[in-house]
């Protein structure tokens, strides 16, 4: 019977051994309110394809110790402006309106990567979910009065 990783201790593929998370809210004025989010994770664990082998024509695979590698560590900085509408305490209905920058240094942080053979070469290819900065405009609604510090 086979054993993963000849029976060695092997980290998992959700094994992120560093995370850092900042949060910044910034109250400008009590109508404007700045926050930001900063997201660095280093890469998580990959086993990668180290040679290639031929038998009868056919091409075969072998691989590193299992989740050997790491993938590019992943970063993410987000902003958002909170504008808020009339503070006046008792109104029955108010709003504010949210902008949002999701990702605005448009990194194409890794997700995974998968490996294809090509023309007898292993080649790597990242997969990204979203590698470009997002712009949204939110507009909230609150029924009852205004929280009053």
């Amino acid at each position: 019977m086979e054993r993963i990783n000849n029976g060695e201790a092997y980290p998992a593929n959700y094994d992120i051994p560093h995370s850092l998370n900042v949060v910044l809210n910034y109250y400008l004025t009590r109508r404007f309110i700045f926050s930001s989010i900063l997201t660095y994770q280093t890469g998580k664990p990959i086993t990668y394809p180290e040679s290639i082998y031929y038998i009868n024509g056919a091409p075969f695979l072998d691989y590193s110790k299992r989740n050997a590698y790491h993938i590019p560590d992943y970063f993410r900085a987000d902003f958002s402006l909170t504008i808020e509408g009339n503070l006046r305490k008792n109104k029955l209905l108010h709003s504010s309106l949210v902008l949002n920058l999701y990702n605005a240094a448009g990194r194409k942080n890794p997700y995974s990567v998968y490996f294809k053979t090509e023309n007898g070469r292993i080649r790597s290819y990242q997969y990204s979910v979203i590698g470009v900065p997002i712009f949204t405009a939110t507009w909230l609604f609150k029924l009852g009065n205004y929280a009053s510090e």
